[in-house]
């Protein structure tokens, strides 16, 4: 699979657009342009990683995707993914505050109705902050946002989710890609870009729970989800990669492949259900009688040379209109 100049992997058919440079330095404040992480719990692994799109490097943009990885109760794990609307300038924001309180406000909840509901008014009230400061009365900021709390059980595990706009949920396993959570995506290259997104006058997200027994749990931004759900090269080529979790350095990279009109920020969280292993106990046994070193022994004290080895031989742009993102990076 050949990469690009700047080392990206690309899908499908080459395209002058995936040697876009990498852009100027970025601006006060900006997010990183990736961020990684990886993490486990007993019977999962987790990789994250989030990646500035190719149009956002061309237009000098900051990244607008976030994610969140936190512990939950029993054992448990909550995550979440963000798009911010590429829009409103201030959309990254958005979607870090989703990220930075959401995980928090479900577990003092355990609702996430009621989390999502208080996130959005903080949400309102920083959009509000920020149109008073530059005298505005125009939108600044959205994200949509997927969150789940995946729980180990004896048979696999267990998601309770929330979604809000078009991030997706999709598994994986020995039969392939499977969307869990997921926009409709037309067989004819065309997909709608219409989508809810927080702040909003009446955030209402689509809530759910569902059970995997096997293989692995991803949540994307539409940057991963789009070409995957429209092309079967990609799908074969992140099912090869991600059968099994690789290094956090790798799954980032490959999360930011390259292919034809799909230019958005990319952001994908992954969850392998790992076989727990059963330690048996070792059964006691009666300890050997330790003799005393003899003191009389010929040579004792003396230094001992240690032998050697003979041979020497000691890794898009969408817009917003009441909430509702209208247009995007479709080809």
């Amino acid at each position: 699979m050949p990469d690009n100049a700047h080392g990206v992997p690309i899908l499908g058919v080459y395209p002058r657009v995936v040697e876009i440079s990498q852009g100027e330095p970025p601006q006060q404040g900006w997010p990183v342009d990736a961020a990684v992480s990886a993490c486990g719990l007993d019977g999962l692994e987790i990789r994250a990683a989030s990646v500035r799109g190719f149009m956002h490097r061309a237009r000098n943009g900051p990244r607008q995707d976030a994610f969140a990885i936190q512990k939950g109760d029993d054992d448990s794990v909550l995550l979440v993914v963000c798009d911010g609307v590429g829009s409103l300038q201030l959309s990254d924001r958005a979607a870090q505050l989703i990220c930075d309180t959401l995980p928090g406000l479900y577990l003092q909840t355990r609702d996430w109705n009621a989390a999502i509901a208080q996130v959005n008014d903080r949400l309102r009230e920083l959009e509000q902050h920020e149109q008073d400061a530059t005298g505005s009365t125009e939108r600044l900021m959205a994200s949509t946002v997927v969150a789940c709390r995946v729980a180990v059980t004896a048979t696999g595990a267990t998601v309770s989710y929330a979604r809000i706009g078009d991030v997706e949920m999709w598994t994986l396993s020995e039969t392939g890609w499977t969307p869990l959570v997921g926009a409709a995506h037309d067989d004819d290259g065309l997909y709608t870009t219409r989508t809810s997104a927080l702040p909003s006058s009446d955030p209402v997200a689509l809530i759910g729970e569902a059970m995997i027994d096997s293989g692995a749990l991803f949540l994307f931004t539409d940057g991963v989800s789009v070409p995957l759900s429209m092309g079967k090269d990609v799908q074969d080529a992140l099912a090869e990669w991600w059968t099994t979790p690789p290094d956090p350095f790798t799954f980032a990279r490959q999360v930011g492949f390259a292919r034809r009109s799909f230019m958005d920020d990319r952001t994908a969280i992954g969850v392998w259900l790992t076989p727990t292993e059963t330690v048996e106990p070792v059964p006691a046994t009666a300890d050997a009688a330790i003799e005393p070193p003899d003191e009389d022994l010929e040579g004792a004290g003396e230094e001992v040379q240690p032998t050697s080895d003979p041979d020497g031989n000691d890794d898009r742009e969408p817009t917003l209109v009441d909430g509702t993102d209208t247009a995007g990076d479709s080809p």
